[in-house]
């Protein structure tokens, strides 16, 4: 199998000697240039991507609507981040709950710290979801 093409990198910023930066040097010249009476990099524009999400399990318990999700782990950041999304959208009486395999394995990307890497449990929490996080340990045999 041939090797994978290395990825190409993105440009680095552009900085005038003025001390103005750009995303490019063209950006600079039209700036400098054709668009020198327009305002650079003034406004921000916020935006939302719409999704949805499909719990593994969902039940009704008394005015509470319960979300199971069940892990055996996380990937990647994609993964566990969208969670932290999720839980800014989701209604007053409605709660995420994970059900972990295994909620000591580590977190994707987790920095060797002598022998312990910080396990899912800790990353949710430190990700602002510690009021959605519970285990549930079970037998397999």
């Amino acid at each position: 199998m041939a090797a994978r093409k290395p990825r190409v990198p993105r440009p680095k910023k552009y900085v005038n000697p003025d001390g103005s930066k750009y995303d490019s040097i063209w950006e600079a010249v039209l700036h400098e240039g054709i668009l020198k009476y327009w305002q650079h990099h003034t406004e921000k524009v916020p935006y939302v991507t719409e999704h949805t999400y499909e719990p593994d399990f969902f039940k009704v318990i008394g005015k509470k609507r319960i979300l199971l999700e069940s892990k055996g782990r996380f990937w990647d950041h994609a993964e566990y981040s969208k969670y932290v999304w999720l839980r800014k959208a989701l209604p007053k009486n409605t709660e995420l709950v994970f059900l972990f395999a295994n909620p000591s394995a580590p977190m994707p990307g987790a920095k060797r710290k002598m022998v312990l890497r910080d396990p899912m449990q800790n990353g949710l929490r430190r990700m602002g979801l510690d009021g959605i996080v519970r285990t549930v340990f079970q037998s397999h045999g």
